[in-house]
């Protein structure tokens, strides 16, 4: 098995607040992928919180732990595999939540937080896939 965590932070505009290579991550142990998981939350809650402090900043972040059907060897391979998981059914939403054992998701306005619903990051990361 293979397990991915996938993350997204963007700006009201949509424009991508990560540094490049953090979006994605593939692990053969779903304990490694966990941990990364929790990092990723936290790390994406610190910075948009601190950019929260000036009330006009509105950002979303949203993590998933995904597992995938079939192993891995690289981000390539994991993007592939959820391509083609995508490609092959008629169900996206479900597809692809029953493969998320994690989620997390929230809206950062001013100082308020709301939370992200699974099903929109499941919709972000169907049109960044395809």
């Amino acid at each position: 098995m293979s397990f991915v965590v996938i993350s997204s932070h963007e700006d009201a505009q949509g424009k991508d607040l990560q540094q490049p290579g953090d979006s994605v991550a593939v692990y053969s142990s779903q304990v490694d992928a966990r941990e990364r998981y929790a990092s990723r939350v936290a790390r994406l809650a610190e910075a948009s919180r601190t950019a929260a402090t000036d009330s006009s900043a509105t950002s979303t972040a949203w993590v998933a732990l995904l597992q995938l059907p079939v192993p891995a060897a690289d981000i390539d391979e994991a993007l592939e595999t959820l391509e083609i998981v995508i490609e092959e059914t008629d169900d996206i939403a479900g597809e692809l939540g029953d493969m998320i054992l994690a989620y997390e998701g929230t809206v950062y306005a001013g100082p308020s937080e709301t939370g992200y619903p699974r099903e929109r990051a499941i919709d972000d990361l169907h049109a960044w896939l395809v």
